[in-house]
């Protein structure tokens, strides 16, 4: 089906293809097969497992891609309102309406002044724009719109940061862990904690679990062990700091499907205008 807002929607399945290429390098450089661990005793009660990878993790081409993603859907919002205005018009915007963006402001003064009030703009979708603003009160639970303006403004600032450098995939972590001892411990001995560490794989901090050990007379014998683990490895951006339960592709989702939703209420508003 045709869509008035085509350019949006084109510009949006290009997004997509970059976020595919994002994940698809991080899958590259940390397969599930492609580390070994080194367990190394610190003490009588601590042991610490470390990653070693057999791909040394490079973050260039993940923020070269991630940059890319976010341009595309930023490109996709502000066409919305290029083309919006170009519909009502009837003639394309003058190419020096270079206020004509899709308005993420952080105040009201700004989204006042914005280029959908000194052109041909729906009233419905004016008064919708004002209330999704980054500045706006959030939304219940329940409401479906509710983080749509917070989301909106991580995606703004990750596409003007990116403009001016690249966009820092600052870490590559251990997200979840499971471990298994493969043959048991000396009796008495047992699994006082077991706690993630800090890791970051990309610049080589990989140790990623510290796990303490008790012995119910206090005196610990000596023993090696068998270890096996499985990571859930995750990536860091400086810019995004509200995550989804699924970690950053989750995020990667929610920027798309933020994107989407936009371009389909200016779809629907069009269509009860009879366009």
């Amino acid at each position: 089906m045709s869509s008035l807002f085509e350019d949006s929607r084109k510009r949006l399945a290009r997004a997509k293809v970059h976020a595919e290429a994002f994940w698809s390098e991080v899958l590259r450089v940390f397969p599930k097969d492609g580390y070994t661990v080194n367990l190394d005793k610190k003490d009588e009660r601590t042991w610490i497992a470390t990653a070693v990878f057999k791909v040394t993790p490079n973050d260039e081409l993940l923020s070269l891609e991630l940059g890319e993603y976010f341009y595309q859907l930023r490109a996709a919002l502000d066409a919305l309102v290029w083309k919006a205005v170009w519909i009502i018009q009837g003639s394309e915007p003058p190419a020096d309406a270079n206020s004509l963006e899709f308005p993420i402001y952080p105040g009201p003064k700004k989204f006042e002044s914005a280029g959908i009030h000194k052109f041909p703009f729906p009233q419905e979708l004016r008064g919708w724009l004002a209330g999704i603003q980054p500045y706006s009160a959030e939304k219940p639970l329940g409401d479906p719109e509710r983080g749509l303006n917070n989301t909106l403004r991580n995606l703004h600032d990750c596409a003007r940061k990116d403009r001016h450098r690249r966009l820092h995939v600052a870490a590559a972590i251990a997200k979840t862990v499971h471990y298994d001892f493969l043959d048991g411990f000396p009796e008495g001995v047992t699994i006082r904690s077991a706690e993630i560490l800090p890791a970051d794989f990309f610049k080589g901090k990989n140790e990623f679990l510290r796990v303490e050990l008790a012995h119910k007379t206090g005196v610990m014998p000596k023993f090696q062990k068998h270890f096996a683990t499985a990571l859930q490895i995750d990536i860091s951006v400086d810019e995004i700091t509200n995550w989804t339960d699924e970690g950053f592709p989750g995020e990667l989702i929610l920027f798309g499907q933020t994107t989407e939703y936009v371009i389909n209420r200016f779809e629907s508003v069009y269509a009860k205008l009879g366009y």
